[in-house]
């Protein structure tokens, strides 16, 4: 793999990761427990 994939599929993945961090907090501070499982799922796919 070269230099320059090999960086995009690492910027990808701290995205993911991110994105993952984002959607369970926001999770956490939803007071509408219907939004909040929704928000856990999309943080975990």
């Amino acid at each position: 793999m070269d230099l320059k994939t090999h960086k995009k599929i690492i910027a990808a993945q701290r995205a993911e990761i991110t994105e993952c961090h984002i959607y369970t907090r926001l999770a956490e501070r939803s007071k509408d427990q219907n939004n909040a499982e929704v928000l856990r799922r999309i943080g975990q796919e």
